[in-house]
Order: C-alpha cells, then structure tokens, then sequence
C-alpha cells in the first residue's frame, strides 16, 4: 500500500531508535573500555544500599556534628540514593547509552537539589571547619551542575548518532 494510515505510522524518532537499539548483547561484542559491566552495576547497587543505610542511621547514631535539622534533608537524601539505586537495577537489564545518559542527568540533578538542601538547612555543627563544609558543599553543587552539562551533552550525541547513523 502506498499510503500508509496516520495512526499506523510510528514516529520518526520511535522508529530510529527501535532501528538503532543498542541492546546489551550488541555492546558487549563491541569490546568498548568505555562499555561499563554488570559488576560495575552491582557494586553501585550495593554501595548505594550501604549509603542508604547509613543516611538513614545518622540521627539515631547521636553523632555530635549531626544537629536535628538532619530531619529536614533526609527524606531528599533517602529519596536521592534509592533513585541511585532503582536506576542502577535498570541498568543490569536495558543500559543503552542513550538510556543511561539520561538516567544520569535525572539522577544528577536529583543530586544536586539534595546537596543544595544540605547547604541551605546546613544540618551540621562543625565548630571552626564551617566555613569550609559549606565551601564543600558549593563545590560539590559545582561538580555536580558540570556533571548535568556533560551528561546532557552526551546524551544529544548519542540520541543525535542513534537517529541520524543508517543501519
């Protein structure tokens, strides 16, 4: 049939990407350095879970630097290292580049909305190393925002090779 009915038609974009799916099979022939493996996905998963717990153990720790406004940032904190830890998951059964650059800039920007709420609440009482924890903290919004960039960048590369590199 010549012409095909609106509704029957995918969008160009679905149809590229089915055309160029990078499934987990395809990219592990490739033998890429740069490919990261199923371990790498696992050790994430469990140092996250790790994390989480300690996050979660802070207050009942009774550390003296911990000060109860901890309450306040630990929901964002939680709700930061378990995403780390669902994307991580997903990543063991579908890591397309393309899926995964943009997981990543979900995750980061998560990221940095917790470190932004760690430096405005500033649940911590260092004494005289303030002044540098919250130096810290900037500097770690600053890692972070560059991280989005990058990871945004690469993620438009890789959806650009995926529609505009024939098969």
């Amino acid at each position: 049939m010549a012409h095909e009915s609106l509704e029957s038609r995918e969008p160009w974009w679905v149809a590229a990407l089915k055309r160029r799916n990078t499934d987990c099979k395809r990219e592990a022939g490739r033998g890429s350095k740069h490919e990261p493996k199923r371990t790498d996905y696992l050790f994430a998963i469990v140092a996250n879970l790790v994390l989480f717990w300690a996050v979660s153990s802070l207050l009942e720790w009774d550390l003296g630097f911990v000060t109860g406004s901890f309450i306040v940032v630990l929901p964002i904190l939680q709700a930061s290292i378990l995403a780390q830890i669902a994307a991580h998951f997903l990543f063991l059964f579908y890591d397309a580049r393309w899926f995964v650059h943009l997981a990543k800039v979900a995750l980061n920007l998560l990221s940095l909305f917790a470190a932004y709420l760690l430096y405005s609440v500033y649940p911590f009482a260092f004494g005289s190393w303030d002044e540098a924890a919250h130096l810290a903290l900037v500097l770690v919004m600053v890692a972070i925002t560059i991280a989005v960039v990058i990871e945004s960048v690469q993620l438009l590369f890789e959806l650009g090779r995926l529609l505009l590199t024939p098969d």
